[in-house]
């Protein structure tokens, strides 16, 4: 695979790379929309060019990321290469690949129904037996074959197939005189078998061990993945305009994370850099090594089979679909394991919660360093996420027009306009009156337009950005990150016990509180107030707006008393 080039007289990495001389014609005068760094480019083939070439819209100073663009357009490239192979210019065999095809020719004549068949339609057809008189039937049937099935294009299949109508791939004329002459040996050697069993000799077949075993030939999936790495595969996925519709940002970080942690674990498992590892050699005992290691550093079963093998399977998955693998090598791999009793070890403990509200309340701004949206953000995220149970980037993103009255209800919005919501749905929380009691409604009004607790970056985004940063033309994403950074860090402060997240930790705590008998809270009232899906068809009927039953539910909620 090509590397990025530097042009002169541009800061920006360069794609170069030569057309294939098989498939330069057909190339020559096409239109091709090609991935780079999450956007198409158009590109116009020109009806002389021997070499595609673009910029990568990326420093060349930024080797990793210029390699994983270089590398996308590379396999979109092989892959369009394929298909019009596959479509129209003839491949070329290797003699060991000639000699296994010859072999599907030695099974399907030497014996067995197959042999059977055919040779009943060859007396039908030219009235020879070949079991009866080897030496006669050979020239007559080669005669045959030579005649037919290689004149023109000869369709790589095995013979038997042959006779009711193949469907193979094509083959240069050289390819064709190969495969020719060892089809001839092979049916020699076939034929000589059928004469044996017919003079009552069964001995052992000593000639079948010379044909390799069977395989795909020239499998261009298997080409195409030997030129992607993982960081590469993941570029392509992430690039496809499919998952900028159905797949969140934070979806989209979660799995790079994981991808990036198992190409490292496969790096030094393997003693090799993560650029040397190709997809197509990666098995499913590497991937379920993987998910042991993971669960080794205190993952626990359910965080490993639901987060990383499954950002696994979705990826490979991807690919296997276009062809861009041959197989899923994490299809089939998940750890099992007790996990009654891991749900409660992800709840704060009351004394965890009060030690963290209070830590909240007291907070002060550290220093003139700190910035005041940062410090607002420690004093109110997490009371916020205590009484709406909902993630930490939910309501570290809202802004003041999400706080406002709705009927007689303060209430707050979660929507994707403020940056990302993982479900990207939009609902609306009542507030709990203790948040109203503690001044939050007054920070509101005194607050500044748009967003409360960060400050988007309008250069967030740009063309240069790192594929890491998806795109974010509010340059919303990046700050958010940074934030819910800080909050995880103010909140293991006084959170040290590692079952539970310090963030999403009032996640589960909300539920485990709201499902209490004694409130009776109904379980679809709880869902929507955090935006969990119905559980079942049947709790989705009626589920329309559910305001008013969110009210009643979070008034039955009972209050954090804390210093």
């Amino acid at each position: 695979m090509t590397r990025p080039r530097k042009r002169r007289g541009t800061e920006n990495a360069q794609f170069r790379q030569r057309i294939p001389a098989d498939v330069r014609d057909t190339v020559r005068g096409l239109e091709l929309q090609l991935p780079v760094g999450g956007a198409t480019v158009s590109k116009h083939i020109s009806p002389k060019a021997t070499h595609i070439e673009l910029s990568l819209a990326v420093p060349s100073r930024d080797k990793a990321e210029a390699g994983m663009r270089n590398a996308a357009v590379s396999a979109y490239l092989a892959k369009l290469y394929d298909k019009l192979r596959s479509t129209g210019s003839p491949i070329t065999l290797s003699h060991e690949e000639a000699t296994m095809l010859a072999g599907h020719v030695y099974r399907a004549w030497s014996g067995g129904r197959a042999a059977e068949d055919v040779r009943g339609r060859l007396i039908a057809e030219h009235g020879v037996d070949l079991a009866a008189n080897v030496q006669e039937g050979l020239p007559n049937m080669w005669r045959s074959l030579e005649d037919s099935a290689l004149a023109g294009q000869l369709e790589v299949v095995p013979l038997a197939d042959k006779l009711t109508g193949p469907q193979g791939v094509k083959i240069d004329r050289p390819s064709q005189e190969i495969l020719a002459h060892a089809n001839k040996v092979a049916l020699g050697l076939a034929f000589g078998k059928q004469a044996r069993n017919s003079a009552g000799d069964y001995s052992p077949d000593t000639d079948a061990a010379r044909f390799p075993a069977p395989r795909a030939v020239n499998t261009k999936a298997s080409q195409l993945a030997s030129s992607l790495t993982p960081d590469a595969l993941f570029v392509a996925w992430q690039s496809n305009p499919e998952q900028k519709v159905r797949i969140a940002q934070s979806t989209v970080r979660a799995y790079h994370g994981v991808v990036t942690a198992f190409a490292q674990f496969l790096a030094e498992k393997r003693h090799c850099k993560t650029s040397e590892i190709e997809c197509s050699t990666i098995t499913k005992a590497e991937v379920r090594a993987f998910a042991d290691e993971r669960l080794e550093k205190g993952n626990g079963v359910t965080t490993v089979n639901d987060r990383y093998l499954a950002a696994l399977k979705s990826i490979f998955g991807w690919a296997a679909e276009r062809e861009l693998l041959t197989a899923n090598p994490a299809e089939g791999v998940r750890l099992k394991g007790e996990k009654k009793g891991r749900r409660a070890e992800k709840v704060f403990t009351d004394e965890e919660a009060k030690a963290l509200l209070s830590h909240a309340t007291r907070y002060k701004r550290a220093s003139a360093n700190e910035g005041r949206k940062t410090a607002a953000a420690k004093r109110w995220v997490p009371w916020l996420m205590a009484y709406t149970g909902t993630r930490v980037g939910e309501m570290a993103q809202l802004r003041k027009q999400d706080v406002r009255r709705k009927g007689e209800r303060w209430a707050i919005r979660v929507t994707p306009d403020a940056g990302t919501v993982k479900t990207k749905d939009e609902w609306w929380i009542p507030l709990h009156h203790h948040l109203i009691e503690q001044g939050f409604v007054e920070f509101v009004n005194d607050a500044k337009a748009g967003h409360l607790f960060l400050d988007p970056n309008p250069k967030g985004y740009h063309p240069d950005a790192p594929f890491t940063r998806t795109r974010d033309p509010r340059g919303i994403l990046g700050p958010l990150r940074a934030l819910q950074n800080r909050l995880a860090e103010f909140a293991r402060e006084v959170v040290t016990r590692k079952t539970v997240d310090p963030n999403h930790g009032w996640r589960h705590t909300f539920k485990a509180k709201g499902r209490k008998p004694s409130l009776g809270i109904h379980p679809v009232v709880l869902d929507a107030i955090q935006n969990h899906a119905p559980r079942t068809e049947g709790e989705d009927y009626g589920s329309g707006d559910l305001f008013d039953a969110m009210v009643e539910a979070v008034d039955k909620l009972p209050r954090y008393n804390v210093d």
